[in-house]
């Protein structure tokens, strides 16, 4: 399947909208990139050197998605964190943790902006009266934060959160959640992602049509 833009998506006979969040409303990487900087300076810039800490970090995250895969608690960075400071032997290791958490995430939704081409879409489902129901693996009350952040709360009907479902895209319920929230058939909506596994082929498999975006800048 072609990779497209926004304003390519046919809305025609189209009832609802489903779509993904992160790197398909903005770019998570390098809001990512930033956050995770910000955590290193205040909490191991006297511990270790970035590259080695990146590297520690990016497997326990790693360990944390693999032995809590599917669930919504595989995405937590308080886990990643606090299994770091563990193995580091840090003192207050939970306490540090939650500390980076919060850390983490108000820095990385400080930076974050709204592609313009998906603002320009989301304004152009409202105009249709087309509701549009956020799917998203992540713990719920962070993508709410995301979703206010980038100001698109009033063009959100719904969330269906990995974390309220009990499993990741792109295992159906996911899906069939969004559409008992929307009281539509899979053959009423079209699903917006930027992951072709997760987002595309999930919807696919239920007979939604689907649009791989990846609206990054």
């Amino acid at each position: 399947m072609a990779i497209i833009k926004f304003p390519e998506i046919d809305l025609n006979n189209v009832k609802a909208v489903l779509i993904d969040l992160d790197d398909t409303l903005y770019n998570y990487e390098s809001s990512h990139q930033h956050a995770i900087k910000i955590c290193y300076d205040k909490f191991f810039a006297d511990k270790t050197d970035l590259a080695t800490f990146l590297t520690k970090y990016k497997n326990k995250r790693d360990a944390v998605v693999k032995s809590l895969k599917g669930q919504g608690a595989c995405r937590s960075r308080f886990l990643a964190f606090q299994h770091l400071l563990e193995e580091m032997q840090d003192d207050d290791s939970y306490v540090k943790a939650m500390l980076l958490d919060e850390l983490y995430w108000n820095s990385l939704i400080d930076v974050m902006k709204l592609e313009d081409d998906a603002k320009n879409f989301l304004e152009l489902c409202k105009n249709k009266g087309l509701n549009v129901c956020v799917v998203t693996d992540m713990l719920a009350i962070t993508q709410v934060k995301k979703l206010q952040k980038l100001q698109v709360t009033n063009y959100v009907k719904y969330l269906v959160s990995s974390e309220e479902v009990g499993i990741e895209k792109p295992n159906e319920l996911m899906f069939r959640t969004a559409l008992k929230k929307l009281n539509l058939e899979p053959q009423d909506v079209i699903m917006i992602g930027d992951n072709f596994e997760k987002d595309i082929k999930g919807a696919q498999a239920l007979g939604i049509k689907a649009y791989q975006v990846i609206n990054i800048s």
